[in-house]
C-alpha cells in the first residue's frame, strides 16, 4: 500500500475540523461533540466577534472537503489506496466547488481561491498522490485561521 501523501492528511484533516471535528474516514469518533449549528456559534460569548456571511462560507467549503474526502474514500481499493484518476477526478470537483464559495471577507474570498487553485494544480499532476502539495497544505492552514479568526469554532 502506498503512504498517503502529506498534502492529504495535513491540510484536508486542518480543513475538515471546519464542519467535521472529530471525524475521519474511518467513521465517527464517539467523543466528538457535533458541529453547532450557526446561532449557537453566533451566540457564543466565548467566540471571538463572528462574521455570520463568513461562517457560512467556511461550512460551505467545509463541505465541499468533506464531500472530497468521502469520494476518495470510496473510490479506495480494498487496500485502501485510491487510483489516481478517481483522486484528479476529486480534486477537480473540490477545486470548482471551492473556487465558486462566495465570501464578503475579501482575504477569506482569496484564501477560497487559493485553495481551490492548489487542488487543481493537484488534479494536473501526472500522479497527484505523489505531487508536491505544499502549496495546497499552505493555503488550507491559512483558510483554516482565517475560518477561525470569523468565529467559526468547530466543537471541542
Amino acid at each position: 500500500m502506498s503512504p498517503t501523501p502529506r498534502w492529504m492528511t495535513g491540510v484536508t484533516a486542518a480543513a475538515l475540523s471546519l464542519t467535521l471535528a472529530g471525524c475521519g474516514s474511518s467513521g465517527e469518533d464517539a467523543t466528538a461533540q457535533p458541529t453547532p449549528p450557526l446561532s449557537a456559534v453566533t451566540a457564543s460569548s466565548a467566540a471571538p466577534a463572528v462574521n455570520a456571511a463568513s461562517v457560512r462560507a467556511c461550512a460551505t467549503a467545509g463541505a465541499s472537503i468533506k464531500a472530497f474526502v468521502s469520494t476518495v474514500g470510496a473510490a479506495s481499493n480494498s487496500d485502501g489506496v485510491t487510483p489516481p484518476a478517481k483522486v484528479k477526478e476529486a480534486l477537480s470537483q473540490l477545486a470548482r466547488e471551492l473556487t465558486a464559495v462566495k465570501a464578503n471577507d475579501a482575504e477569506l474570498a482569496a484564501a477560497l481561491k487559493e485553495l481551490g487553485k492548489g487542488a487543481a494544480t493537484l488534479a494536473a499532476a501526472a500522479d497527484p498522490l505523489t505531487a508536491d502539495g505544499s502549496a495546497y497544505e499552505k493555503a488550507g492552514d491559512h483558510l483554516e485561521s482565517l475560518c477561525k479568526a470569523a468565529g467559526w469554532a468547530p466543537s471541542s
